[in-house]
């Protein structure tokens, strides 16, 4: 049966992991996981504002929405491949969201109607563990800024019209071996931030966002490591 709570909350120390499994659905207003904890169900899973305390790991075999992620103590988020994680709001604290080991390539959404974005400490995949598409519709002027390195397959924005942006922030990478997509060719996606975009990919890359939007507004540094080619 599905369950509609204002907060949801694990105890300390089980000593394990917690498994939520099943077909129903889970809709809280507020979550904290202060365990290891794995939810895996077909049901439909909503989070709210979220808290993942003393460094565990939330491991995600479902699709699953968020208002807002905060992690203490380098918390993990790990993604099964071809599930989606999805969030409104800002994540933030330190830890990493990446794809569930090994090599499991998880999604996230970004979907927000107000600027988001990624703290400093808090880093979105790693080498070994990339994620594999990052979709952003935010559609607001501030659009959804990367504080901290950025490890993906696929970039893609999402909005039906209009335009979105995403900023990578000075000193930070956004990694990517595979394409940047529009989901409407009429759309306008933008990538700029004084960091760095490194295409990094094995075979052939296409690129269908603009970097900067203007000589005021300038990409730090595009970086090429792609034999195969890249089209712009």
């Amino acid at each position: 049966s599905a369950v509609f709570a204002n907060n949801f909350s694990t105890g300390n120390n089980l000593g394990g992991t917690l498994l939520i499994s099943g077909t129903g659905g889970l809709n809280f207003s507020g979550s904290t996981f202060s365990d290891h904890t794995t939810i895996d169900s077909t049901g439909t899973i909503s989070l709210g504002t979220t808290n993942l305390n003393n460094g565990k790991t939330l491991s995600l075999n479902s699709d699953a929405s968020f208002s807002s992620l905060t992690s203490n103590s380098a918390g993990v988020v790990s993604i099964a491949i071809g599930k989606t994680m999805t969030i409104t709001g800002d994540i933030s604290g330190n830890g990493i969201i990446r794809g569930a080991s090994p090599g499991g390539v998880g999604n996230i959404s970004f979907t927000g109607t107000l600027a988001q974005s990624v703290d400093a400490n808090y880093q979105l995949g790693d080498g070994s563990n990339r994620l594999g598409t990052i979709n952003i519709s935010n559609m607001t002027s501030g659009g959804v800024s990367f504080n901290n390195d950025v490890f993906l397959t696929t970039l893609n924005f999402s909005q039906a019209s209009g335009t979105s942006k995403a900023t990578i922030a000075s000193g930070q990478i956004l990694d990517i071996t595979g394409d940047i997509t529009k989901a409407v060719s009429s759309a306008t996606a933008i990538i700029t931030g004084s960091g760095t975009v490194l295409l990094s990919g094995t075979s052939a890359q296409t690129i269908a966002a603009g970097f900067g939007s203007s000589t005021s507004d300038r990409l730090g540094e595009l970086e090429v490591n792609n034999t195969a080619g890249v089209t712009l």
